[in-house]
């Protein structure tokens, strides 16, 4: 039988759901550019890393806009969830989290990282690590020696101050541009709101019928 309460309770459900979803990752958009035109030709792959001591806060890191530049993943290691192109999550729950995605290089390669996770409020000493590499496939070496771009994220101490985003871009091939937070739900939110209000809207019109 078809039973609208039933329905607009798990519309309000997905609602609130998706609406919390989005406050967690509340935090700043940092728009990642790599100039990879130097290594035109060369066989590569981006490395994602989201390192941590175990005893450190709760951290999560979402990926997501990637740019055209991306092809095939090579592999995965740890806590990653999700595929390129779409939005891919790492958190710090293991020792070692990576993904290391095939990339067409000569050109730029861009993404979106946001951070969220206990590392914003709970105090504690250590932090988590998220870094960006390019590899030369053919000899497993990194362009450059090391991580091209780095977001060390320190949360907040016991004596007071607050959680910290550091951003370190050795080399010059790298632009990150920080997009502030907004409070405007996504379209999917929206239509969820809508859809809720809607049924909530038609069960008040039939009650009002069935009462006269």
């Amino acid at each position: 039988m078809f039973d609208i309460k039933k329905i607009i309770t798990k519309a309000l459900l997905a609602v609130t759901f998706a609406l919390g979803a989005t406050a967690a990752w509340a935090g700043p958009t940092y728009h990642v550019a790599i100039d990879a035109s130097k290594f035109a030709g060369e066989d590569g792959a981006m490395y994602f890393s989201f390192n941590s001591l175990q005893a450190a806060t709760t951290a999560f890191a979402q990926v997501s806009n990637f740019s055209a530049g991306f092809e095939e993943e090579v592999l995965r290691g740890g806590s990653v969830y999700g595929n390129i192109p779409d939005t891919v999550t790492f958190d710090n729950s293991g020792v070692d989290n990576y993904l290391s995605q095939a990339v067409k290089l000569g050109g730029v390669l861009s993404f979106d990282i946001v951070f969220g996770g206990d590392f914003e409020t709970f105090p504690g000493a250590m932090g988590a690590l998220f870094g960006v590499a390019l590899v030369d496939l053919s000899t497993n070496e990194y362009y450059g020696g090391g991580n091209l771009v780095e977001f060390l994220l320190q949360p907040p101490t016991t004596g007071g101050d607050p959680s910290t985003t550091t951003i370190d871009t050795p080399t010059r091939i790298v632009t990150v541009t920080t997009v502030p937070p907004t409070a405007v739900p996504e379209p999917s939110d929206l239509l969820l709101v809508m859809t809720g209000l809607g049924l909530l809207g038609l069960v008040r019109r039939r009650s009002g019928k069935a009462a006269h």
